[in-house]
């Protein structure tokens, strides 16, 4: 059966194959088969023919996929003809065509292939020694196996982001630059070695981090971004395969702007001339600038000063007029307008299980679901402490899927179709960012914790296609337009719906759920914890530029550089300040200002200048004066955190925020 439906896909091949030759009498054609794992995924799959369409050309694609796959097992699948790999495809038309249960030997046969490339995986890219003996013994099948005029190539991978966890960055001591230097002695040796051309990749990325797109290539550390990252692989691939100038083509993905286009050709263009080092592309401004001196004067907008000129003189006088003004403006300028809370909503109770977490928890799976058509639909993870009836509890969003912030093995992994729903993110492994929800500690506090993943809400890229946005295009008498919600917006919402649960919820006091978030989802927290006045408390650590830190500061990620980073998180009127923050009608202390009375933590970490913690303590301080409407005890409801180290959050410092939460919950 296995080897009828090779036969099939044979014909297949061999009619895409006609095809493909009639049509390269009008336009050049490449047949590009790659073997490797997500690299060769992220770098192949997604812009690579759209590029060579956009300059007359056509690119016939094949990629064998085995997650995080090393060079070892692509041999020992070759030695087994083992039918291990997912195959896809893509034809002349640009239709992505999937297959399960591949052999690399059918792949090879099944086309005359221009190139083929290899690669390693990405842990061991800089540790020649893991090279061999795999890679001689492939470069000899292949070159047995495959037509005298095919092309034998070499995909260089990329080094991680320098804030990334993953534990295999350990492999080179957590520093960036000493994992990009080894790839290079690595990927450089191995060709010389055996007369192949790179695919320079990696060093296309690293070039572009030296840009004002800066360290934001990957989206979790080392998978590359669905926006600058992908588009910076693809953009290499092509140059050096097609020996065509990427620069100036004009194909660029929706969700990325001309500039980042223009910065991503840029760097990839400098790769293929310079494959094993860097080369400064030119694109230095707007740079985070770290130089407390060159941070410019500005004059922080009066959160007290009404519209119409007014002063604000008490707490009745601020909630009544300048706290709905404020809310208006942040709403239209920055996060952008979400709906109302749905007119049908569904809680479903998946699970219930007592003494969860060595007896410590009741533990709750929930999923609620926004329309009838079950389009969007997210599950929430609640813990609340055995034996503590109506517990207080913190709230937030994890980046990569409940199963992640814990080890329990019963946690259901996320299936196939949930991470497609995710917009195509990749598993990351079990309890792997347990650390950032220390779950044992905060339940023996007495405190429960509910969490859910960003991406069952909104993927984290631009996409009005997928996640809740999706299905609510706009609300009533509001037209899409420059102030239509960003991800962030849509998170937040998402933990407004959260919430509506937790208030049905028995084992939960929801006058005491405090809403927590790190980085992009602390930004999430606080724009939450303004708009919903149910949460009791709101925790933001280390949320930088849109969160807690003054945007007139220009320091460290600034309104520009994290509008063309990341597009998708505020509406497009906030494109209006990038580089022109002294235009901005409101700032973040103002944002803070909206959480009074309710207690309010502000973490940073010092080495986290990204962040700007001194921007994120000044922008709390200009916060207290609207706390103060509410009396003389009103400014002790708000902290300030700080430690050692990066951008990250750590049991430390929850345990600072579990104190913090003691002393009003």
């Amino acid at each position: 059966m296995k080897r009828f439906v090779f036969f099939v896909l044979a014909v297949i091949f061999a009619a895409s194959s006609f095809a493909a030759s009639s049509f390269a009498a009008k336009r050049d054609t490449l047949r590009i088969l790659s073997i490797g794992n997500s690299f060769s995924e992220d770098a192949v799959e997604q812009n690579l023919a759209d590029l060579a369409r956009a300059d007359g050309r056509c690119a016939i694609i094949g990629n064998l996929y085995i997650g995080g796959c090393p060079l070892s097992r692509h041999w020992e699948n070759v030695k087994q003809d083992k039918p291990a790999y997912r195959y896809r495809t893509i034809d002349s038309d640009g239709v992505m065509t999937t297959f399960k249960n591949f052999r690399i030997s059918d792949a090879v046969k099944s086309m005359h292939w221009d190139v083929v490339s290899l690669q390693q995986s990405s842990p061991l890219s800089g540790k020649i020694e893991s090279y061999e003996p795999y890679m001689q013994e492939l470069v000899s099948w292949l070159r047995a196996n495959l037509p005298s005029d095919t092309k034998l190539m070499f995909h260089q991978t990329w080094a991680y982001s320098a804030n990334g966890v993953r534990k295999e960055y350990a492999n080179y001591g957590c520093d960036q630059r000493a994992m990009y230097d080894s790839i290079m002695v690595a990927t450089k040796t191995i060709c010389e070695r055996y007369g192949l051309d790179v695919i320079p990749a990696g060093t296309a990325i690293q070039n572009g981090r030296a840009t004002s797109i800066r360290d934001n290539f990957c989206r979790d550390g080392y998978h590359l971004s669905h926006s600058c990252g992908r588009y910076t692989a693809a953009s290499t691939w092509y140059e050096k395969l097609f020996s065509r100038p990427v620069r100036g083509n004009l194909y660029r993905p929706a969700h990325l702007t001309a500039e980042q286009a223009i910065i991503c050709q840029s760097a990839a263009s400098a790769a293929v001339k310079s494959p094993f080092s860097t080369t400064d592309c030119g694109f230095l401004k707007p740079y985070g600038n770290f130089d407390e001196s060159r941070v410019p004067e500005y004059v922080l907008p009066d959160a007290l000063l009404s519209n119409d000129g007014k002063r604000i003189g008490s707490a009745k006088a601020w909630e009544k007029t300048r706290r709905g003004e404020l809310l208006d403006i942040f709403t239209e300028q920055v996060y952008g307008r979400a709906p109302q809370t749905p007119a049908w909503l569904e809680f479903k109770v998946l699970e219930v299980k007592e003494g969860a977490l060595n007896g410590l928890s009741t533990r709750k799976r929930v999923e609620i679901v926004f329309d009838k058509k079950e389009k969007v639909k997210m599950e929430l993870l609640v813990y609340t402490p055995s034996r503590v009836p109506s517990a207080p509890v913190f709230l937030g969003i994890n980046f990569f899927g409940n199963h992640t912030v814990t080890s329990e093995e019963d946690i259901p992994l996320p299936s196939e179709a949930d991470l497609k729903r995710y917009g195509d993110y990749k598993m990351v492994g079990r309890g792997e960012y347990s650390y950032r929800w220390p779950l044992e500690m905060i339940l023996q506090a007495g405190f429960g914790v509910a969490t859910f993943c960003r991406a069952d809400i909104q993927p984290d890229y631009d996409t009005s296609t997928k996640g809740i946005r999706s299905v609510y295009p706009q609300d009533a008498g509001v037209v899409c337009g420059p102030d239509q919600w960003g991800a962030i917006a849509a998170w937040a919402w998402g933990l407004s719906r959260a919430m509506d649960y937790l208030c049905t919820d028995k084992d939960v006091d929801a006058s005491r759920v405090a809403l927590i978030g790190h980085s992009r989802l602390a930004k999430t927290a606080l724009w939450a914890g303004a708009v919903d006045s149910r949460f009791a408390m709101v925790i933001a650590n280390e949320s930088g530029c849109g969160g807690a830190a003054i945007s007139r500061r220009s320091y460290g990620e600034t309104v520009g550089i994290i509008n063309r980073s990341f597009p998708h998180w505020f509406c497009d009127n906030f494109k209006k300040y990038s580089e022109n923050e002294s235009a901005l009608p409101v700032d973040q202390h103002e944002l803070l200002a909206l959480i009074a009375p309710r207690p309010l933590c502000i973490g940073s970490a010092r080495e986290d200048r990204w962040s700007d913690p001194q921007g994120e303590r000044l922008g709390m301080e200009a916060a207290l004066k609207v706390y103060d409407l509410y009396g003389k005890s009103a400014s002790s409801r708000v902290a300030y955190h700080i430690r050692d180290g990066r951008h990250e959050i750590y049991p430390e410092d929850w345990e600072a925020y579990l104190r913090f939460a003691g002393r009003f919950l």
